[in-house]
């Protein structure tokens, strides 16, 4: 059986600093050179959670079909696995389902991204250098 509990990280105790300017700029240097990771398929070799909701992460050949299936139509399901959802939120979601096609552009590069990025997700420290 697998362990369906979700991974820790244990750090070491870092003292946060203020934010200025300079940092926030490294920062986002940080994340773009992030950015520059490329593949030629879109997904991640392991699943990975969006709070307590686990994300599919299975392969995908373009950005469409991995955005279509692997979130709208499996958070759809995952829904649907706790509580029926309304009719006519259905039909919402199928018709925006069959428009991906028409929305989401055929000329995306996967690249590798942070993900769940908000104020409470990084820190400066004492101790970070930023260079990049």
């Amino acid at each position: 059986m697998v362990d369906e509990t979700p991974g820790f990280l244990v750090l070491e105790y870092l003292a946060g600093s203020r934010s200025d300017s300079r940092n926030d700029e490294k920062l986002g240097r940080g994340l773009a050179n992030v950015h520059k990771f490329s593949n030629r398929e879109f997904g991640f070799y392991a699943n990975n959670y969006c709070g307590a909701t686990v994300q599919n992460n299975e392969w995908k050949k373009s950005w469409l079909e991995f955005f279509r299936d692997n979130r709208l139509r499996f958070l759809l399901k995952l829904i649907g696995n706790k509580r029926p959802l309304p009719v006519e939120d259905q039909k919402i979601y199928e018709k925006l389902i069959e428009r991906a096609e028409d929305l989401i552009p055929d000329d995306s590069i996967p690249v590798l991204v942070h993900g769940d990025l908000w104020s409470g997700n990084y820190m400066f420290t004492e101790k970070w250098s930023g260079n990049y």
